[in-house]
């Protein structure tokens, strides 16, 4: 074999592009591997790793790139989309009960949104060989994040057992501190509710490598490595306390194996999907509760308490429908609340990203979240036929997660989806100029 492109195909390059030359697409991979394994040891890390990413391109990328690029991230179609929902999100500091809070939360999301678009503008402006060696990193790290968790819950999180003892880390540090008993201040069990936000992770770039594969390695080994990731990715998400990933992990399977036979079907499901869980939410949380799902006890607890949670805020929603009661008022509103009249039924966020739109931003912002995600789609739906599959499926993997699981303005939240949209645009960069 003459030369090889990355590990993994044998298109020519080492005799014309020694390894020096190929630097711009070699630490930015290095560092995307290293932050699809840390997303899976700690997500709350996410804003870390999204800076980490955005830094490696700063110190492979010339001034005159990074000008271009500039010009270019606000010229990416979500931009303007997310930034009209951000922007009414910061309008809605005039009636927010924090406002300072609001215009914070507001400011971040922004500086999220403006990270993840110079980052896709960067990596889809490398050359194919740099933009195979960062699509490398993506799946190689999600291989690695997916066995490290198997191993981590077969064996009662093991090394971070080792880790905290060796280190000598005090009882009280870990969050959540409830789910680490210690002794004698030795760390001796963690409950196995802590890896719980680790695991959304692990479903949103699954797609997203699989597509980069897809995209540069001969087909005989590429059905094997996406066989691995695939298999790998479903055992640590089933085995997983995290319901809401299991759910996002079928959902985005079902998709892909159906748009593979029913291309178009399959689009359609996703789109009307997506209209359905931004302008539906409050019937069907009503609807939900008034069929008593929350008393079925073949859900699991934490799903019935959803529904619970869901239904007051439903209801809640119906106080100020058209323009919500301001962005973060939720979280303001339980922050100060006295923790003996707090109840069960008002959580910092509403464990529903929807739900919460309507709650905190009304009709309004309900109909903005779904312009975004229709140009998600409309992107999804000009792909290629082979790479239309993946795309379909990230977004189902994506909405899904949204539906039950975080609140939108949590920042390692925030951070976790441009890390996701990141790793797409490194998938879909994979297989463009290919030869033929």
């Amino acid at each position: 074999m003459e030369g090889v492109q990355g590990m993994f195909n044998a298109e020519p390059e080492s005799l014309h592009r020694p390894l020096a030359t190929r630097v711009g697409g070699i630490l930015p991979g290095t560092v995307l591997m290293l932050s699809a394994i840390g997303l899976a040891i700690a997500s709350r890390a996410a804003p870390f790793y999204l800076g980490a990413l955005l830094l490696s391109v700063l110190v492979v990328s010339p001034r005159a790139t990074w000008r271009r690029g500039l010009q270019h991230a606000v010229a990416q179609p979500l931009v303007a989309p997310l930034a009209l929902l951000i922007g009414y999100a910061s309008l809605s500091a005039f009636w927010a009960h924090d406002p300072a809070g609001t215009l914070e939360k507001s400011g971040i999301a922004l500086a999220v949104v403006a990270a993840t678009s110079i980052l896709a503008v960067a990596f889809a402006s490398r050359d194919r060989i740099e933009r195979l060696h960062i699509a490398e990193g993506l799946w190689i790290g999600l291989l690695v994040a997916c066995a490290y968790t198997v191993f981590e819950i077969a064996t009662d999180q093991f090394i971070v057992r080792t880790v905290v003892n060796t280190l000598g880390i005090a009882p009280g540090t870990m969050r959540p501190p409830q789910a680490y008993l210690f002794r004698n201040g030795q760390l001796i069990k963690i409950d196995i509710s802590a890896v719980t936000r680790n695991i959304a992770p692990l479903t949103l770039l699954l797609w997203p490598a699989m597509i980069g594969v897809r995209g540069y390695i001969a087909a005989p080994v590429a059905r094997f490595v996406n066989a691995a990731l695939l298999t790998m990715t479903g055992v640590a998400v089933m085995i997983s306390p995290h319901e809401t990933s299991k759910a996002a992990f079928v959902a985005g399977l079902s998709i892909w194996l159906a748009a593979r036979m029913w291309p178009h079907a399959a689009a359609n499901l996703v789109r009307a999907g997506w209209v359905a869980a931004c302008l539906l939410p409050i019937p069907l949380a009503i609807g939900l509760h008034t069929a008593g799902i929350h008393t079925k006890n073949w859900l699991p607890a934490s799903a019935r308490h959803r529904v619970e949670i869901w239904n007051y805020s439903a209801r809640d929603t119906l106080a100020a429908p058209i323009f919500g009661n301001g962005a973060m008022t939720t979280y303001a509103t339980v922050a100060e609340t006295p923790p003996e009249r707090r109840n069960r039924l008002t959580p910092p966020h509403q464990h529903n990203v929807y739900l919460q739109v309507w709650q905190e931003l009304g009709l309004v912002g309900a109909l903005l979240l779904l312009l975004v995600g229709w140009r998600l789609l409309d992107i999804v739906a000009a792909l290629d036929t082979r790479a239309r599959p993946y795309g379909d499926a990230f977004v189902a993997s994506a909405a899904t997660i949204a539906s039950s699981s975080y609140g939108i303005w949590q920042l390692w939240f925030m951070a976790l989806y441009g890390m996701a949209a990141v790793a797409f645009v490194v998938g879909l960069g994979a297989g463009r100029d290919r030869p033929a």
